[in-house]
């Protein structure tokens, strides 16, 4: 969903009426562009690792659709109330592209009632009609009745069914099923005025996907059509499915037979995790070549497109009419001059392991790099770690010696990372929070952004000429890290095992990154076995324990032990020091390398509960003692779908429990 980032109100002048009048305002996410826009300027996805990357974006919309029909609100003592809430306007124009993610925007007509325990009814006024389920059409009265929440479900069927439209057959294609969607409107209304159809639903002129009561019957053969483009040949492995999930559970007619928007994310997230990407060998060079070509396309081509039949109208509106030689040379001018399209995810092709899996590391020096609102997740010691597969990283070359050389490249777009960040702070402000960083002027730009392979090549330069091997700290990291305590937390599961020498190089790059901050040393700790680092600040010895610890088969994680052990010795310490305040204590980092899967729990969700107890009690403990005391980082390794939606929860469900 897109994010609320803040509100003011100020008085608006009416010179007219010589009065003021109070206006009252919300600040939100700045979206590039909406979904229709991006399926108008952005060339479909052709690999399968773009097909697959493109339809998980999507998904995420799903979970916002689920998040407002289950709304939960803080209740002040612990709990939280109940509502169950309806969007009533999915449609392209309402998701938008928030730096490369796809998110739900504009609840103009949502509506919300207290949960009661049984299924919930609203009158709902208002809405897009070509997207709206059968239900919302008046009866032959024109009466409206109340409708359920799987409103929302028919809704988000109609823009998935456009949307693989698109992916098989592009914008055009998206054109034509909407025509014949219309043309078939038309056909069943014209067969109504010359029919005693009593019982039909009334019916406007429109490019509804139903008749009044259920599916148009051009809408499945147009899916079936999709269907049959789709096995000759295409290396498509996600749209089918896609495709007959709509067809057997979201564009059904009657409400009672179609299916609530928790089982719809759940089989969505069942199509992320059994999806494989068929085997692709493309002659060397080309993949390359397209990737150079789709970074060097404009970022949405819309705007380039109204801009380049500009001069051709200047020419026109000052010379006068062209000739019909002139006339075809322009045309051939702006044919050739138009931009070339991006195409959906092909920069995240053949990214190395390490690009893909590694974060980006910021240091803020007071100003975002970024001109356009920005969504990665901040912590207050200055170590973010970027959430955009978008963004493309540079590779440094290869290294021999100083260090792990970083992984060779995967054949087709490898797992990317997520994470999910929590930094508590005093009394006085939330316990735990969530940044979202807000546009600034381009022209201060003073960050320093660099990801993972920039971040090595940058501290590499600057031992280079360290004479005297005295560590140099970075100094804008100084600002961020100091007086902290830096902790590592590694999972160490035999599903870790894949992703154990991205783990090494990734915690390598951060040591040499952060190299004398901690002043009395980093710390390390598995979740499996009793290996330790404690107060080192040699990157050796981390090496070291890293492979001593790792991955074996029969050993799985219980991340709520592990993190128990970690908080239970802060608590003790942040006691210690409220009974003898003399007594120095750091404020603590900590830094998760998991994958998200841990399957040494039973009820994964304890992590959730975990955390927010500890929070709870560090405030309890601490009141107003120390400012900002825990950041907690989690970093994903690999792309396992629930443990991405358990790790995403860990973030956006945080504050129904009161820790922001």
């Amino acid at each position: 969903m897109v994010r609320y980032l803040g509100n003011f109100s100020h008085r608006e002048p009416r010179p007219e009426e010589d009065t003021t009048e109070m206006t009252f305002n919300i600040l939100l996410e700045y979206g590039d562009f909406d979904l229709e826009d991006y399926l108008y300027g952005t060339a479909q996805p052709i690999f399968p690792w773009e097909i697959i990357n493109f339809w998980k974006s999507l998904f995420d919309v799903a979970d916002a659709v689920e998040g407002i029909h289950n709304l939960k609100i803080p209740n002040g003592s612990g709990g939280f109330r109940k509502y169950n809430g309806w969007h009533a306007d999915i449609k392209p124009d309402n998701i938008l592209s928030v730096r490369g993610t796809f998110k739900l925007a504009d609840p103009g007509f949502a509506k919300f009632q207290k949960h009661t325990g049984k299924e919930a009814t609203e009158m709902i006024l208002g809405g897009t009609q070509t997207y709206g389920a059968p239900e919302r059409n008046p009866d032959r009265r024109g009466t409206l009745s109340e409708v359920s929440q799987k409103i929302d479900t028919w809704s988000l069927g109609c823009v998935f069914s456009e949307v693989a439209t698109w992916v098989i057959l592009g914008w055009q294609g998206v054109l034509q099923f909407r025509r014949l969607r219309k043309n078939a409107t038309k056909a069943i209304m014209d067969s109504r005025k010359h029919a005693s159809l009593k019982r039909i639903h009334r019916l406007k002129a429109g490019d509804y996907f139903h008749d009044g009561r259920d599916v148009l019957e051009i809408v499945k053969k147009w899916h079936e059509t999709l269907r049959r483009l789709l096995r000759m040949g295409t290396t498509d492995p996600i749209t089918i499915q896609v495709l007959d999930l709509i067809d057997s559970k979201m564009l059904v007619g009657p409400p009672a037979e179609r299916k609530r928007i928790e089982d719809i994310c759940k089989d969505l997230r069942d199509i992320e995790r059994t999806t494989s990407e068929p085997p692709l060998e493309l002659p060397d060079g080309i993949m390359e070549a397209l990737v150079e070509m789709d970074a060097a396309a404009p970022a949405h081509i819309a705007s380039e497109k109204r801009r380049s039949g500009i001069g051709v109208l200047q020419h026109h509106q000052t010379h006068g009419s062209l000739t019909i030689a002139e006339e075809r040379e322009a045309r051939k001018s702006k044919m050739l001059g138009e931009p070339m399209m991006k195409t959906a995810h092909r920069s995240e092709y053949r990214k190395s392991a390490i690009t893909r899996l590694a974060p980006t590391i910021e240091v803020e020096g007071g100003v975002p790099l970024y001109e356009s609102p920005v969504e990665d997740l901040e912590g207050d010691d200055g170590l973010k770690i970027s959430m955009d597969p978008s963004t493309p990283a540079k590779a440094a070359p290869m290294r021999k010696k100083g260090g792990l050389s970083p992984p060779p490249p995967l054949p087709h777009s490898p797992p990317e990372l997520s994470r999910e960040q929590f930094t508590s702070e005093s009394q006085s402000e939330p316990l735990i929070r969530t940044v979202t960083r807000r546009p600034r002027p381009a022209r201060r730009r003073t960050t320093v952004s660099q990801d993972v392979f920039q971040a090595r090549e940058e501290v590499e330069k600057r031992e280079k000429g360290n004479v005297f091997r005295k560590t140099r700290k970075d100094q804008l990291l100084s600002g961020h890290f100091k007086h902290r305590d830096i902790k590592f937390l590694v999972d160490n599961a035999e599903s870790m095992k894949k992703h154990w020498y991205e783990a090494k190089y990734l915690l390598e790059t951060l040591l040499m990154k952060a190299a004398g901050q901690d002043d009395d040393g980093a710390d390390m700790s598995f979740t499996v076995g009793n290996c330790q680092v404690k107060g080192k600040k040699d990157k050796k010895e981390f090496m070291k324990a890293m492979n001593v610890a790792s991955p074996t088969e029969g050993h799985n994680t219980d991340m709520k032990m592990a993190l128990g052990e970690i908080f239970n010795d802060y608590l003790n310490q942040l006691k210690t020091h409220k009974k003898f305040p003399h007594l120095p204590m750091k404020n603590l980092t900590l830094i998760v390398f998991t994958d998200g899967i841990w399957a040494g729990m039973r009820n994964k969700e304890d992590v959730f509960h975990k955390i927010v107890a500890f929070v709870r009690e560090v405030d309890e403990i601490g009141g107003k003692m120390k400012e900002r005391p825990v950041s907690i980082e989690f970093i994903q390794f690999g792309d396992d779908a629930d443990a991405t939606h358990r790790l995403r929860r860990l973030d956006d469900d945080m504050p129904w429990h009161g820790v922001r």
